[in-house]
């Protein structure tokens, strides 16, 4: 079969396009290997070490507590949710200040130690919202790029895990049974009232910290 040289010739130049791979260098990944360090509040700060926003760039003292900013699911920057956040996030500090007088807290969004670990203990939450109802899981590990005890706080929560390993999404182990209204939650945050499983965080935190 004889085919026109018109279409033999765009034969060819489409074979060439989907065949081509770019030759040009990418740049690499930055690396953690010898970070920058500075010191704010007694506790060592890496200022150019990470590669997204949401690493922490505190890491606190071998004897301290890092509060990481809580991880939101779903994502969202409703005020209102941010506000419950941020109050969750505050009384963690509070425990954590039960514990040790070296509390480093991090601002939005560092919810995550860097690769090689926090150096103290590291205290997260997860706040999971559906409709107006939410509920809050802490996670808490000891220093080094080590596996998170999960310790629910608010809500009706099942665990697949009591831990989850080092930088993987806590979530991912919680299956949330019955939540409670946000609207409560944020008014128990606003009055300093204590949330359910406190008791059984404060055990974590002092296991972390081998006391």
């Amino acid at each position: 079969m004889r085919c026109p040289l018109r279409l033999v010739v765009s034969l060819i130049f489409s074979s060439l396009v989907a065949c081509s791979v770019s030759t040009a260098p990418q740049k690499p990944l930055p690396k953690d290997d010898a970070p920058e360090q500075r010191r704010e509040r007694g506790a060592i700060n890496y200022s150019k070490a990470n590669d997204s926003p949401e690493i922490s760039r505190g890491v606190g003292q071998p004897d301290g507590i890092v509060v990481l900013w809580p991880r939101i699911l779903p994502r969202t920057e409703d005020p209102a949710i941010l506000a419950i956040a941020e109050g969750i996030q505050a009384r963690l500090e509070l425990l954590s200040k039960q514990s040790s007088d070296s509390v480093d807290r991090r601002p939005n969004p560092e919810r995550v130690c860097p690769r090689e670990g926090c150096k103290g203990v590291s205290v997260g939450a997860v706040l999971a919202i559906k409709d107006k109802g939410c509920a809050v899981v802490a996670s808490v590990g000891p220093g080094g790029p080590t596996a998170v005890r999960l310790v629910p706080l608010a809500g009706t929560v099942e665990l697949r895990s009591q831990e989850s390993p080092f930088r993987e999404p806590p979530e991912n182990a919680v299956t949330v049974t019955e939540f409670v209204p946000c609207a409560k939650l944020a008014a128990d945050l606003d009055a300093n009232a204590a949330l359910p499983g406190e008791a059984k965080l404060r055990e974590a935190i002092a296991k972390a910290r081998g006391k």
